[in-house]
């Protein structure tokens, strides 16, 4: 039986680069597939994936003859979309990966990712440390610079952007910092 899978990690697990190393062992016609919400050129992508795509009626008639498809930035993608995937699979006989984040900055899921928690066949972790060396399982992001905490998803401007990988505790040690701070602030 065709399988769905996901792959996911934080910010700067590699799992860009384990889609790579299985893209390079795979000897079937595959599929490679990105949201197009994210910029990524470390790979070649057949099909940018839009919010308003309907993964399964493009599959069925646009690349019926792949055998595997694999999905970058899979956390982006709409619980429907995601539902299609696992439609793909049983219907359309086809083997799907899916790689992505499991939290975003503020530590709440995806809508994509929570789907593929939800109905994937194999759910696969890949870990990377915090900096204090515990096992990272959160994302954050700077602006410039400064931790932030809340604001769009996606951000996309002139700042510069950079994301860090912590675990729980280092997370919410920085949450407890700028919220202390922004109480002290408001008075």
């Amino acid at each position: 039986m065709k399988k769905l899978i996901f792959t996911f990690g934080t910010i700067n697990s590699g799992k860009t680069n384990v889609l790579k190393e299985q893209l390079k062992r795979n000897k079937n016609k595959t599929l490679v597939l990105n949201s197009a919400l994210i910029e990524n050129n470390e790979i070649k992508y057949d099909y940018l994936i839009k919010e308003e795509d309907h993964l399964y009626e493009i599959i069925k008639h646009n690349f019926i003859d792949c055998d595997d498809i694999y999905i970058n930035n899979a956390h982006l993608l709409t619980k429907k979309q995601i539902d299609e995937l696992m439609f793909i699979v049983l219907k359309l006989n086809k083997n799907v990966y899916c790689f992505g984040l499991r939290v975003d900055f503020q530590n709440k899921g995806f809508s994509g990712s929570r789907r593929l928690f939800e109905i994937a066949h194999e759910l696969i972790s890949i870990e990377t440390k915090c900096s204090c060396g515990n096992i990272a399982t959160c994302n954050i992001r700077k602006v410039n610079g400064k931790y932030e905490f809340s604001g769009d998803v996606i951000k996309s401007s002139n700042d510069t952007i950079k994301y860090e990988a912590l675990c729980t505790k280092c997370y919410y040690d920085k949450v407890f910092k700028y919220l202390k701070f922004k109480k002290d602030t408001m008075h």
